[in-house]
């Protein structure tokens, strides 16, 4: 049974909406990862199945690879890292038009092979950090739609995270590199 206090109901005030406003999570957030680099050159010194470190390199060395804004695609050197990915929002313009026109441009073709060699890499490491890593980083990527985005702005945000993440793939890349 109700009782009198019970029934009563606070007045609902039209005026005043406590409701939250809902704003969306932005598309892109930088990627939370750290690369510790002293575990890849640890794993990569002390393996001893050659073939399937060999196997692992190629792999990352596929993921490794970079496209610039101006649309050159290749492994920068580490000491040019950064000016590799510098750009004016002309050269990134044209890096758009490029992959918009017809949906096949290099950047698209380069980012789509880069989450299946990444997870190919982390099949073959039986080591659980670096497996994390690079199973993180190819789902990452896999949510970087290039070939869906017709907005400028929308692309400008998604090539900055691309370029988060590949540092972070180079990062590894330049670790294992000589080994």
């Amino acid at each position: 049974m109700i009782t009198d206090e019970e029934s009563i109901e606070e007045p609902i005030d039209l005026e005043k909406n406590d409701e939250k406003e809902i704003t969306p999570e932005p598309k892109y957030n930088e990627v939370e990862i750290v690369i510790d680099t002293d575990i890849y050159s640890n794993y990569f010194n002390n393996e001893h199945n050659d073939e399937t470190i060999e196997n692992v390199i190629e792999l990352i060395e596929r993921a490794a690879k970079s496209v610039s804004p101006s649309g050159e695609v290749k492994i920068p050197k580490d000491k040019n890292l950064n000016s590799f990915f510098t750009y004016s929002n002309d050269e990134l313009l044209g890096l758009f038009q490029k992959n918009n026109d017809n949906s096949q441009g290099e950047l698209i073709m380069v980012v789509a092979d880069k989450p299946f060699a990444l997870q190919q890499a982390a099949d073959l490491i039986e080591d659980e950090q670096i497996d994390k890593d690079l199973n993180y980083l190819a789902d990452e990527l896999f949510k970087i739609e290039f070939y869906q985005i017709s907005d400028f702005a929308e692309f400008s945000t998604a090539y900055e995270k691309y370029v988060d993440i590949q540092k972070k793939i180079l990062k590894i890349y330049y670790t294992i590199e000589y080994m």
